[in-house]
């Protein structure tokens, strides 16, 4: 029997040769910077001698088709498009490759109506590090601003396609299976499909596509990479060039496709009833074998049918609404919906999209805590806050535009550096969860905990009492919230904890510290539902485990430690909420379970048994 290994592409290489290296102080040995210096001086040198070469190179993360480059991205210094032609191309293809930057793996993009050359482009571990050098900033921020241009948002078929293929199949009779990660489906287990997102960071879509390579070759899965665009389509093609670039220069070439399609192709209205497929064409000219594929799947539901959002612009919008064809209300979690968990305190946790509960509570505010604020969130906006409390590491215009409107207003504002805490405070309420007040706010599905102390006799003294902890907070005085704190818990009869998260390591924070604990000594396992996950203390206690996608390296990690721990993995798109939570307690906030340091957090723990 053939033993196959995991092979790791170009980001995964380089974030491994990268660890203890720092771009803006690399070595202290100045024989070494002198190196550096003098090796990226002699590329620049080459590139330099080909028109182009640079504006091509710069775009290459985002875009790894020269051709597609120059017909639509390309532009002179005065911003006229420029269009290169076939020798020019040729010119600097040659010339990226030949400074040993960039590698190239042949493909061919086989649709229902022709066959396409379709070779992507894509950098190497040394291409990555000339690029940092050169342009000020990383590959994967051109890439992710590319595609975050392009993204499709709250399209019903792009939201379900996962459910969507699920049901075609099981109509169909097949066995169908869910929460096997690095796989969103696996059909009659010969069949392996990947659901990947738009704004996911390269290294993490790698190292999951990597893994599924693996284990379609161990198991006999064909691999299925639906993509919802074509940029995506190419993009994904060019992640698995690297992989199997290095694959084969590890002399263990074997011929490779795969199948793709566009995700809205599966539409009513839509002209498609095939797959795509991807070839390699390597350097004997074999074509790949391309094997026997499931049906292509079709449905009832139209390209231009929504699901909902909460944004205000799309909420007032009556062509947008009557479209929606699919809601996302708030469901509560362990039966927490106005439950009574000490006399005269209430509590609500549930997860959903939350603006209109978000606004309820800000309007005649004490406090708003939050991140970045976008314009759109004044239309949320009637009466001002007391205190507004946001992140002061921001400077965009349209942010600060919208703190000089609070002002005006009379509230006062704190800028707190790195604040990514949400939370809103009124005369008998509190509010923690973790919709952003962005552009986007109440477009994704969010989680949140509401503490009514309205019926409670000291309800003025609880407001007064949180008030200032949101203000220690916001003055990064730890100290004095954790006093002001104490006499809270006394009042929650210790069944509702508070904690800041200022600036140290997570496994040195009070909050992970206790949850490890909880998670380590309960007596049923966690579910957790978030955006990400890079903690595998939790991941080993977690049975189930819902995410939106795969952007860091140590997702992956986390999200292979639960599949090898026997729990499920389910993908999820427009998926915001951090709430974790089993039969003895849930937790909320705004952080994403991810390695931060400096990052200012609040999370909530509540006991329910």
């Amino acid at each position: 029997m053939t033993h196959y290994q995991r092979i790791s592409g170009p980001n995964e290489n380089f974030s491994k040769w990268n660890v203890a290296c720092d771009f803006n102080n690399r070595n202290q040995d100045k024989t070494d910077i002198a190196r550096s210096c003098k090796y990226i001086n002699s590329i620049t040198k080459k590139l330099e001698r080909v028109t182009y070469a640079f504006e091509v190179l710069k775009l290459l993360p985002a875009e790894p088709l020269i051709k597609v480059i120059s017909k639509r991205y390309l532009y002179d210094h005065y911003g006229n498009h420029v269009n290169l032609s076939l020798k020019q191309r040729e010119n600097v293809r040659l010339a990226l490759i030949n400074s040993k930057i960039v590698n190239w793996y042949p493909m061919k993009l086989v649709t229902p109506n022709k066959t396409i050359n379709s070779t992507p482009f894509f950098l190497n571990e040394l291409g990555k590090y000339y690029y940092y050098n050169v342009f000020g900033f990383s590959p994967e921020s051109v890439s992710l601003k590319f595609y975050r241009d392009k993204v499709v948002k709250n399209r019903l078929f792009s939201v379900e396609q996962l459910n969507i293929l699920s049901k075609h199949y099981d109509n169909l009779g097949y066995d169908t299976k869910t929460g096997l990660y690095p796989f969103d489906l696996i059909v009659d287990d010969l069949h392996g499909f990947l659901l990947i997102d738009q704004h996911e960071n390269t290294i993490g879509i790698e190292k999951r596509i990597s893994e599924a390579i693996h284990q379609s070759r161990t198991r006999g899965i064909l691999l299925y990479f639906p993509a919802m665009t074509p940029e995506m389509q190419r993009r994904i093609s060019a992640v698995v060039a690297g992989i199997l670039y290095n694959e084969n220069r590890d002399k263990k070439y074997r011929p490779f496709s795969y199948v793709t399609y566009i995700e809205s192709a599966i539409c009513s209205g839509k002209n498609t009833f095939d797959w795509s497929y991807y070839i390699t064409a390597p350097k004997n000219y074999q074509r790949a074998h391309i094997p026997e594929t499931l049906s292509f799947p079709k449905t009832d539901i139209r390209e231009n049918d929504f699901v909902s959002s909460s944004m205000r612009v799309l909420r007032n919008n009556k062509s947008y609404q009557q479209k929606v064809k699919q809601n996302f209300n708030i469901q509560y979690i362990s039966g927490l919906n106005g439950k009574e968990i000490v006399p005269n305190i209430k509590v609500s946790v549930g997860i959903g999209q939350i603006l209109s509960l978000w606004e309820e509570l800000a309007n005649n505010s004490e406090v708003i805590l939050t991140g970045l604020c976008s314009n759109q969130i004044l239309d949320s906006i009637g009466s001002y806050p007391r205190l507004l409390i946001v992140d002061g590491a921001r400077n965009g215009a349209d942010h600060l535009n919208t703190l000089d409107k609070f002002r005006k207003n009379g509230a006062q504002v704190l800028e707190l550096h790195r604040n990514h805490a949400k939370a809103v405070l009124t005369d008998d309420k509190f509010l923690i969860h973790s919709m952003t007040t962005s552009k986007y706010a109440g477009n994704n599905i969010d989680s949140f905990a509401v503490i009514d102390f309205g019926e409670h006799k000291d309800r003025k003294l609880i407001k007064e009492k949180i008030y200032k902890l949101l203000y220690y907070f916001a003055m990064e005085q730890n100290e004095n919230f954790k006093t002001e704190l104490e006499d809270l818990r006394k009042i929650f009869q210790y069944k509702i904890e508070l904690y800041p998260h200022f600036n140290c390591k997570v496994k040195d924070w009070d909050y992970f510290k206790r949850l490890s604990y909880l998670s380590r000594v309960s007596n049923s396992k966690l579910i957790i539902f978030s955006s990400h996950l890079s903690m595998k203390k939790l991941a080993k206690n977690c049975k189930f485990l819902v995410v939106q996608g795969t952007s860091r390296s140590d997702n992956h990690d986390c999200y292979m430690t639960a599949i090898k721990h026997g729990y499920a993995v389910i993908k999820r798109r427009l998926w915001h909420p951090r709430l974790i939570f089993n039969n003895e307690f849930v937790s909320t906030g705004s952080w994403d379970f991810s390695p931060i340091r400096e990052q200012k957090e609040l999370q909530m723990i509540i006991h329910t048994s």
